[in-house]
């Protein structure tokens, strides 16, 4: 995944009172690369917890749950006071059409297909078709297609103001609030400048903590 700095939605994030974001599966789950992950309890403690600290609440789809197999990652979701799942049942019918629609406009650029038997994306449709029906504008996420789709123009009109937060810019916003810099530095690495390509188009740690300096030091508090 490329880093992009500056990004509109990510200075909204850090000038906003409210801070209640929608969490994609792989904002939890540690990702894997070549078969190597951080502990999820360690990744919790550093990364996790700390940036819920800093959130008034973190919404998750319940389709969400069923892309979560690890049972201590799960049981935390579940458990935790300031995350909430949500379900489109729980919506009034107006906003059940909305979301209907939204949803139906957003799988169109995914392999989520439930008529075919094909559920792969479903949890990015549903957490994007729910957050532009209730009108929140941050969706953690890790997945590149999901921004791609937050980013296409012809479907902005159903994903509203809708935007991916990425775990690049949490990691960043994170070594402002007396983060662990050691463990964010090599989750940066580890994530983002790891392959001989990410190492040509992404910067280092030093330039990228340096950058986010220049461009949002006067929103970040």
């Amino acid at each position: 995944m490329k880093v992009k700095i500056p990004r509109t939605i990510f200075r909204r994030f850090l000038k906003s009172n409210l801070k209640i974001l929608i969490g994609d599966a792989n904002f939890f789950i540690p990702t894997s690369r070549n078969g190597k992950s951080f502990p999820f309890n360690t990744h919790k403690e550093k990364f996790i917890e700390p940036f819920i600290e800093h959130c008034n609440a973190i919404y998750v789809h319940s389709t969400v749950l069923s892309e979560i197999l690890d049972s201590v990652i799960l049981d935390f979701v579940k458990n935790h006071k300031k995350i909430f799942i949500v379900d489109e049942s729980d919506l009034d019918s107006m906003c059940q059409t909305s979301f209907q629609t939204i949803e139906d406009a957003v799988a169109n650029y995914t392999d989520y297909n439930p008529s075919n038997g094909c559920f792969d994306d479903a949890g990015e449709v549903k957490s994007i078709a729910y957050a532009a029906t209730k009108n929140l504008e941050f969706f953690i996420t890790h997945d590149g297609n999901a921004i791609k789709i937050l980013e296409n123009e012809h479907l902005q009109k159903f994903t509203r103001e809708v935007q991916a937060i990425t775990l690049y810019e949490i990691i960043y916003f994170l070594t402002k609030k007396s983060g662990d810099k050691e463990y964010l530095k090599k989750m940066y690495r580890f994530l983002y400048h790891s392959t001989k390509n990410e190492k040509i188009y992404n910067p280092s740690w030093g330039t990228f903590i340096s950058d986010c300096n220049e461009e949002y030091s006067l929103d970040i508090e």
